[in-house]
């Protein structure tokens, strides 16, 4: 998978860390009511260090795209009710409409379970309903904004006083020019909502007061000094005396600003009440969240980014404002603030029941989040901090979105599972006073896979899964594979014991690596696991490789982890239970990396993507001598600045040669067909000291050039593209077909497109076969002996749910070298797959 590459000087440590998630993911985040579109749309700006460390943070407030794909973050709105947890889930998928679904607790075996759903009575499609909630008593106001710009709605619910059921009593519907669902505030009589931050350009907020009939428009609230770009309306707040609070992050260049409205005979009349850049504030973004609190009171957030508007310094930390609402205005009575020092988004997600405070730390732990508890003071009126809730393993910016009940909060982390979101309950516990937190709830439709042995392909079918041509040899869970809740497979490689020719994969998961003996690959065994390095953090990225009987294992986004080097023939050991294992050496002139690659001939590793510590190379190729596998030497650095999306010659990942080709001029010498973001990059390595950029090609319609493998002849190199379906740039999985016979000027001869849909991975050449791993359609596998018009003859897919189409499920990578003709395929939610094609002549 992409990952992004601001950073990027030589020899200037940082600690960038990569996107999150990866490609165009759009999400609708509450409370910020901010459309987002994530992955690898760079966001150039005069600091990249600091970009790079925070890239999927920052795109959190910029809007390159109006594409909308994998809408689908469960939580991205929560609530308690008295009895209930209600979580929101606005497009469940493309063809569904949005749901919110209703826990209750059953018990400490059972937990919080699923007692009910909610939808809209005329519910359609991508309608985003449970993009915002809020309870007020016995009544619950439910956003759904429109995700065309065309009004939105919000629904009202009332809770029937026999049964306790949920019934919809009313519903308001936006207009084009003041649309409503995105931000919603309700407390009384009085429903305020406003529109989406991202999609609607608007500058005003609506208000609804509830009598005999339903709601009547009351008002419609703006200030004279309001531009579009102020985001007027992003956050909104009733207080007890039914005066409204309304959030500008926008305004004031940025330092935002809180708006109060007051109704007089029938007439609103507002101003500016606080600004960021007041004295006492000093924030940044003051405005994306708003709570008010025992009526009285106002929670204002300020978390240093202001949504949609790209920065162009290091943002300052998140500040969240405490004020009493008085008659003459507010009265700032604290400014809490983290005092870690640098970008925290503190601020953004919070909730509060009037005595405890819950506060999110999103970026803490490298992404993975943290949450902060309060106690209120009740003489002081000040909060006083009393603990920190963590993160379970797999979650993604955990705390992003916060509702708190009486001894109840319920915090998500949107972006766990590459966006589809986590949604874990923290309990007080009255005897201790520490938060307890669940394991991730469950929605109860999430699909079941079972471990499987060998299953011949018929009829398009191998048990679970759609095939053609390859039959399944056995397939093992994540769970199977020592992963548990939250945990995600990733890159695999393989290896064969040359004494004993075992064959074994070697398969990454978000928190290590698994070693699988598949010499029996109807019986596949678990020999034991590498855990990540100590100190370092779970993370989407891992990339493995092998060399002299070791594995050579990096991570991206995971802090301190260095290359982990793994002596292989420590599997041959006889054990009756998985063996945890340590590494044999770590390499840490790198910390985190995006891939590594390894010429077996020469014995160097071109470790790709590096970033957060020691040497990066611009994220070029940062080579290491591994002839002596434990003891890595640094060799050098190589990087094209006229390649990648920062200017500094990112690869994202490369193949390293022993060039024997048709161009003359460089046989016998080390070449390096570097898929470099933005265009194909060839060198020559042969000289560590003084490597030497061949050409550069580029190609129409470039979204993220990701990947490729060169044919055993060296005429032609085959890459894909990852983003190009995704962003529309294409239809059809794209293979680009380069011929390299001249490495000076390598050609685009043909741009091959299948007629599936989904986004391309990663891609493997063995003889006049190629195997790809394409995300949702999972692997497909396709002659090349015409080198031009590639002809798929068999498929395996391992990701059963919906439709193949652009997106970031379903396969990662493949591995179709073992001598016994076996072929393992990772997928990135399922786990290993174990598979042969069947007999084909080609």
């Amino acid at each position: 998978m992409p990952r992004s590459p601001l950073e990027y000087r030589r020899d200037t440590p940082s600690t960038c860390l990569p996107s999150t998630a990866e490609g165009i993911l759009t999400y609708f985040l509450h409370p910020m009511s901010v459309k987002i579109v994530l992955g690898d749309l760079i966001l150039l700006t005069q600091w990249p260090i600091f970009v790079m460390k925070y890239f999927s943070l920052l795109l959190l407030f910029a809007v390159p795209s109006t594409a909308y794909a994998q809408i689908n973050a469960l939580g991205l709105a929560t609530e308690t009710t008295e009895n209930s947890i209600l979580v929101g889930h606005p497009i469940p998928d493309d063809d569904q409409s949005g749901i919110v679904y209703i826990y209750q607790y059953t018990g400490d075996e059972e937990g919080w379970q699923v007692a009910g759903e909610l939808i809209a009575s005329d519910a359609t499609a991508g309608d985003g309903f449970g993009y915002q909630i809020v309870a007020n008593g016995e009544h619950l106001a439910i956003g759904a904004p429109s995700m065309e710009g065309t009004g939105g709605a919000v629904y009202v619910f009332a809770q029937n006083s026999e049964t306790g059921d949920w019934e919809e009593v009313a519903k308001v519907s936006g207009s084009e020019e003041a649309p409503i669902g995105g931000s919603v505030a309700f407390s009384g009589a009085t429903l305020v909502t406003g529109g989406m931050t991202g999609v609607d350009s608007t500058n005003s907020v609506s208000v609804y007061t509830r009598g005999e009939g339903g709601f009547e428009e009351a008002g419609i609230l703006t200030h004279e000094n309001v531009q579009v770009a102020d985001l007027f309306g992003s956050s909104v707040a009733v207080a007890g005396n039914g005066s409204v609070y309304v959030g500008a992050p926008g305004a004031n260049e940025g330092a935002g600003a809180v708006y109060h409205f007051a109704n007089h005979d029938g007439q609103w009349h507002g101003q500016q009440i606080l600004s960021g850049d007041q004295e006492n504030i000093n924030g940044r973004g003051l405005g994306v969240a708003l709570q008010v609190v025992a009526d009285s009171m106002l929670f204002a957030g300020a978390p240093g980014i202001v949504p949609n508007i790209q920065p162009t310094a290091p943002p300052p930390p998140g500040k969240l404002v405490w004020a009493a609402i008085g008659v003459q205005g507010l009265e700032i009575l604290q400014v809490l603030a983290t005092e870690i020092g640098g970008f925290d988004i503190f601020g953004l997600g919070f909730g509060s029941n009037n005595t405890t405070l819950l506060a999110g730390l999103p970026v803490a732990g490298g992404q993975m989040g943290s949450v902060w508890s309060y106690e209120l003071d009740m003489d002081s009126m000040q909060w006083a901090r009393t603990g920190t809730i963590e993160a379970g393993t797999g979650d993604q910016l955990f705390g992003m979105v916060i509702s708190l009940g009486d001894n109840t909060g319920v915090i998500s982390a949107p972006f766990t599972n590459l966006g589809k979101g986590s949604v874990r309950v923290a309990t007080m516990d009255g005897e201790s006073g520490e938060w307890v937190v669940s394991d991730p709830l469950k929605t109860g439709k999430e699909v079941v896979l079972i471990s499987s042995g060998a299953v011949d392909c018929a009829d398009g079918v191998a048990g679970q899964f759609d095939c053609g041509n390859v039959d399944l040899l056995s397939y093992m869970t994540i769970e199977d594979l020592g992963g548990g809740d939250g945990i995600q497979a990733n890159d695999v490689w393989g290896w064969v014991d040359p004494e004993t020719s075992r064959e074994y994969a070697l398969v990454g998961r978000t928190n290590g690596t698994s070693f699988v003996d598949i010499t029996d690959p109807t019986n596949p065994v678990l020999k034991g696991d590498l855990p990540l390095t100590e100190g370092a953090n779970p993370n989407s990225w891992r990339d493995i490789k092998v060399h002299a009987n070791h594995a050579f294992i990096v991570a991206d986004n995971a802090g301190e982890h260095g290359m982990q080097i793994f002596d292989l023939t420590r599997l041959r050991e006889d054990s009756d239970t998985p063996v945890t294992f340590t590494e044999d050496a770590i390499y840490d002139g790198i910390a985190s990396a995006h891939n590594v690659v390894i010429n077996e001939d020469t014995g160097f590793a071109y470790v790709v993507g590096s970033s957060g510590g020691g040497d990066t190379c611009g994220g070029g190729l940062h080579m290491v001598n591994i002839q002596d596998p434990v003891s890595p030497q640094f060799a050098g650095c190589f990087a094209d600045p006229s390649t990648g999306r920062a200017g500094t010659g990112y690869s994202h990942d490369a193949q390293c040669v022993i060039y024997e080709g048709p161009d003359t001029d460089y046989h016998g010498k080390e070449i390096c067909f570097n898929s470099n973001e933005t265009a194909l990059s060839i060198s020559d390595v042969t000289d560590k000291e003084n490597p030497v950029a061949l050409s550069v090609a580029e190609y129409p319609n470039v979204a993220y050039a990701h990947q490729g493998w060169v044919t055993d002849d060296f005429e032609y190199f085959y890459m894909n593209d990852e983003i190009d379906e995704l962003s529309g740039n294409v239809v059809g999985t794209r293979t680009l077909i380069w011929n390299v016979s001249d490495l000076d000027d390598p050609l685009l001869e043909k741009e091959f497109m299948s007629e599936n849909l989904s986004s391309d991975h990663n891609l493997y050449i063995q003889g006049d076969v190629m195997y790809q791993s394409n995300y949702m359609s999972g692997l497909r596998i396709f002659d090349i002996s015409d080198r031009t018009n590639p002809v798929e003859i068999g498929f395996f897919d391992t990701h059963p749910i919906g439709t193949d189409k652009p997106g970031f499920e379903g396969s990662w990578s493949n591995y179709p070298y073992f001598p016994s003709g076996t072929i393992i395929v990772t997928s990135i939610g399922e786990g290993l797959f174990i598979v042969r094609k069947q007999n084909i002549d080609i």
